[in-house]
This record gives C-alpha cells, structure tokens and sequence, in this order.
C-alpha cells in the first residue's frame, strides 16, 4: 500500500480483486527502482541529490565526494546490462543502505555547524518524520497490524528492532511499538525524536532581534512537537467496530498535513529569493521645488522615497546613496 500511495508500483497490487492479475511484485521491483518516470523514485531522488551536490561541489569534502559518486554509479542501469531485471534487489539496496550510511556519517563529523548543515540536518529529519509517519499509517491503522511479522517487519524498516528486543524481549505489542515510534524521545527514529531536532534547529535560525513573536515555521513545530508529547499511545492503539484506529489516523493525518507546511514555510522564508513585484499603477504629480529651474529642479516626493528607501536597504546616510 505504501509502495502504491508514493507510485513506486501500479494501484493494482493494492486492490484485492486485481492482485492476481498483476505481475508479480518481487518482478516489478527493478524496473521501480530504476525508473527515471516516477518523481520519488528511488534512481530520480538520487539523481536530485547529485544535482544539488554538483551545485555546491566546493563545499563538500572528498570523501563525501567519492561517497556520493559510489551511489549514482550503482544506480546506472547500462552498468547491469541485460542482467538488469535479474538483479539482486536487496543486495542493491543493502550496498545503497551502506552508502547511505557512510555520507550521513561524514556529514555528522566533517561538516562545520553553520547554516548550511542545518538545513542538510533540517531536510534530514523532516523526510524522516514523513516517512515514519506514513509507515505507521500504513501498518498501524487498520488492526491488520498486530500481526507479530508485521510488526516485525516495520521495527526492521525503522531500525528499531535490536532497542526493541533489548528492552521488550521478543512480545510484540502495539502500544509498545507506537510508543518507540512514535513518542520515545530517545530514539533517534522516532517521529518525537525527530520534531524536536527540526525545533532545535527552527530556534537557531536568524531572525529579527525585536521580534518577541515566534515565526511561522517555529509555530507549526511547536504544534507538531505538542501534539506528538501529549499523544496516549494506548488511545492510539484502540480499535473501533470496524478495526480501524481512530485516534492514530487522527494523529498521523495531522502529522501527514502539517509536516510538509512546515517544509513550504522554510522554503518561503529562508530559500524563495523572488522579491515582491513592484506596480506603478498610480502616477501622481511632481512637485518642482520653488525657484529651482532647469537641472536644479527636483522632484521631491520621488527623491525623498529614493533617499529613504536607500538608508533602510544600506544603513548608510542618504548622502552616500550613489547612482
């Protein structure tokens, strides 16, 4: 169902009634994986990474560097050939796994913490809570879930399965499993874990000093962050009539909606440099200062709005404004 929603593969391996006429899945997987037609694909988001690592080429180290050229080279398909459909998904993803895991790293120990790494960590932990949200979503929601293989399954997908069997032993419950996924301040998957990072970093960003107000994208944070901490994990967990968990569906569309508008404020403030269109609708008359003729008359509402907005962009006094 997850693979659906994101079209990494057809609606059809969704719907009971067309899943025996579909291929199989297992078959569908690398033709999914490398195909450059769908957006969150995993060939196409790796290609935007490289777009936008190539952009910023002197400010990433070498090794990081060699780190990312390693990922796009495995995500060639002329270099598999015709063995491309034969390919060994899970060995591929497991290269991609370590990969992924070696950048990540670099980037925790060579990266100085300015406003550039931020924003990397900023990216990092909204995907994250995103898809982490979504998995629960997936899992959870219907009672579908309980079943000890599912449950299994999303602790291995979130890396959570080695905190879980350390504190839980091997008894899979829900609320257990909502608690560390969900609410577990202390693990680093959790979507708690992750929120108050991205809150971390939304506090550290510049700002007006006289403004006493929080901003837009710190308000939203705060919010998530809010209704994550006081969230029940054994109401999350309760099923209706229907096996359905309202109060976890709730939860994860509020999460689901308020995530990605979090995402648009960042972007709208910190990395949108379009400035406001200008209209000079309204052409009002100019007043010549009395007795100035010639060269010497001036207009002076329009140079008094000159001098002005000059002072305000550079702080310097409107007699240094030069042309």
């Amino acid at each position: 169902r997850m693979l659906a929603e994101q079209g990494h593969v057809e609606p059809d391996h969704v719907v009971p009634e067309l899943r025996n006429m579909s291929t199989e899945l297992i078959d569908m997987l690398p033709k999914s994986l490398f195909d450059m037609q769908r957006p969150l694909g995993l060939r196409s988001t790796i290609n935007s990474a490289v777009y936008n690592a190539v952009r910023v080429r002197d400010r990433i180290a070498p090794d990081m560097w060699r780190t990312i050229d390693r990922i796009q080279n495995r995500m060639k398909p002329d270099r598999y050939g015709r063995e491309l459909y034969d390919l060994d998904v899970m060995d591929l993803l497991d290269q991609l796994l370590a990969d992924f895991s070696a950048f990540s790293g670099l980037a925790a120990e060579s990266m100085t913490r300015t406003l550039g790494w931020r924003f990397l960590d900023l990216g990092q932990r909204l995907e994250r809570s995103w898809q982490t949200n979504t998995l629960v979503r997936n899992f959870f929601c219907r009672s579908a879930g309980d079943e000890p293989v599912v449950v299994e399954t999303l602790l291995k997908i979130t890396n959570s399965l080695m905190t879980y069997r350390s504190r839980y032993l091997a008894t899979y419950q829900v609320p257990v499993v909502l608690d560390l996924l969900v609410t577990d301040s202390t693990n680093p998957r959790s979507i708690l874990f992750q929120i108050l990072q991205i809150n971390e970093h939304l506090n550290a960003m510049p700002r007006d000093e006289h403004q006493a107000l929080l901003n837009s994208e710190q308000r939203v944070g705060l919010s998530i962050a809010n209704a994550v901490r006081l969230a029940d994990i054994y109401e999350l967990s309760e099923t209706d009539a229907e096996g359905r968990r309202p109060h976890l569906q709730r939860l994860t569309k509020r999460l689901e909606d308020q995530l990605p508008k979090l995402s648009d404020a960042l972007s709208g403030r910190f990395l949108i440099h379009a400035g406001l269109t200008r209209h000079f609708a309204v052409a009002k008359p100019l007043h010549v200062r009395s007795g100035g003729t010639g060269e010497a008359a001036v207009a002076e509402p329009l140079m008094r709005d000159i001098r002005n907005a000059a002072t305000n962009r550079t702080g310097d006094e409107p007699g240094d404004v030069r042309p």
